[in-house]
């Protein structure tokens, strides 16, 4: 049996109404990462979307976000209906993140997305797939690496293919000198990047960066611009934060033997982000890094006389974002970074059709 993928204008009228139900919807004007979704429509609206219109055999898809799940779990439920396939949405049993149950709840508004999206808890999901009378074509999973077996073993059963969007950690390579070289408006724009890389989706999400090498040829504006840095987190529309008990309760989580090992810390209880300073990098701190959230940061220092071995071990992390592409070239002259993915500052936790070197519109 056939189905007519949705037309181009088919999709901008959809997404005219989900614009327009966002805008007056409270949550999603209040909600950063809501607003930021909002204004991706906007792009696509500007900039159309491309989807095959041919006639296609009905595809079902699983999707299985985070409990921590945002916004990109929910545009990939979005484009797969745009593209004519039913999702099957699986809730986690600790719910949803605000920001994607903000998002469902308005797609839920939108008839031609409702008759496309079915919801189903944990319980009522798990009593689905044993009845074995629906067929998957994909599963489409966010979550801890610790889930990926469970997953692999529910996509063999359902003999369904799995697409798994795991933890990732990311780094940011900072050139204090060249940030101290550019005009104030500029200064303003990057410290804006490096916040929000750092604290959207509380430092939780897949790309949230949890690690910054500092490079100066002066170690005394390290601790200078970590302070500037938490002046502007205070200030950012990202700054909300557990409480201080739920803070410290996270950073105790992390392998302290490997903090005490590598690392010192260089924070005060109220500041808005923890910075702690690694000595050495290797795989041994993953575990650590993938526990810190809610603004805790790991750093090292580079400057003329480090050495760059360590920096061999940069295969631990999944992106590094940069101030600008150009000066990255000639800070990591000697190291290979070509399975690195760079970026520049600000977006890390953009928006796009590429997403951890994945095409969401081919999914």
């Amino acid at each position: 049996m056939g189905v007519l993928r949705l037309k181009n204008k088919d999709i901008n009228i959809i997404i005219d109404n989900i614009r327009e139900i966002l805008k007056n919807n409270f949550n999603a004007r209040e909600n950063p990462e809501i607003f930021a979704f909002g204004n991706y429509l906007d792009y696509l609206s500007r900039n159309g979307l491309i989807l095959d219109s041919d006639m296609i055999q009905i595809k079902n898809y699983i999707f299985i976000p985070a409990s921590n799940g945002g916004s990109i779990a929910a545009l990939v439920i979005l484009l797969s209906i745009f593209s004519g396939n039913t999702a099957y949405l699986r809730i986690p049993r600790r719910g949803l993140g605000d920001e994607m149950q903000n998002l469902i709840d308005v797609f839920l508004e939108v008839k031609q997305i409702r008759k496309s999206l079915k919801i189903y808890s944990a319980n009522e999901f798990e009593h689905l797939i044993t009845k074995k009378n629906v067929t998957f074509k994909k599963i489409i999973a966010w979550g801890s690496n610790k889930t990926k077996k469970i997953l692999i073993s529910m996509s063999n059963s359902l003999k369904s293919e799995l697409i798994y969007f795991g933890s990732n950690i990311n780094a940011t390579l900072f050139d204090i000198d060249l940030y101290h070289e550019l005009n104030g408006s500029r200064q303003k724009i990057i410290l804006d990047s490096l916040v929000s890389d750092i604290l959207t989706f509380d430092q939780n999400g897949c790309t949230s960066t949890k690690f910054i090498f500092f490079k100066t040829r002066d170690y005394k504006k390290v601790n200078s611009f970590i302070k500037i840095l938490n002046q502007k987190a205070y200030k950012s529309r990202f700054q909300n934060t557990f409480s201080l008990q739920a803070k410290m309760s996270i950073f105790f989580q992390a392998d302290l033997v490997h903090l005490a090992e590598f690392s010192r810390v260089n924070f005060s209880l109220e500041d808005r982000i923890w910075f702690v300073n690694f000595q050495e990098l290797s795989k041994k701190i993953t575990p650590v890094l993938d526990f810190f959230k809610s603004g805790i940061v790991g750093y090292m220092v580079l400057d003329d006389n480090t050495k760059n071995d360590h920096l061999m071990n940069l295969s631990i992390f999944n992106k590094i974002s940069v101030i600008d592409k150009k000066s990255t070239k000639k800070s990591l002259t000697s190291i290979s970074v070509s399975d690195l993915n760079i970026i520049n500052l600000g977006q890390s936790n953009a928006l796009d059709y590429i997403w951890d070197n994945t095409d969401i519109r081919t999914i």
